[in-house]
């Protein structure tokens, strides 16, 4: 089936992303921390 090791990562990681899928996933989760960590923010001021 392998023949190698390398071979087998390979595989299982497939291509690469491109530095456009880097730079969205990045931006994706960089967006979503902000408003969960802004949410967490508001709702603590709004209880004190």
């Amino acid at each position: 089936m392998f023949e190698s090791l390398d071979q087998q990562i390979e595989e299982a990681e497939g291509t690469p992303p491109t530095i456009t899928q880097r730079i969205l996933r990045y931006a994706g989760v960089f967006a979503v921390t902000v408003v969960v960590l802004g949410a967490l923010y508001m709702g603590i001021r709004l209880m004190g």
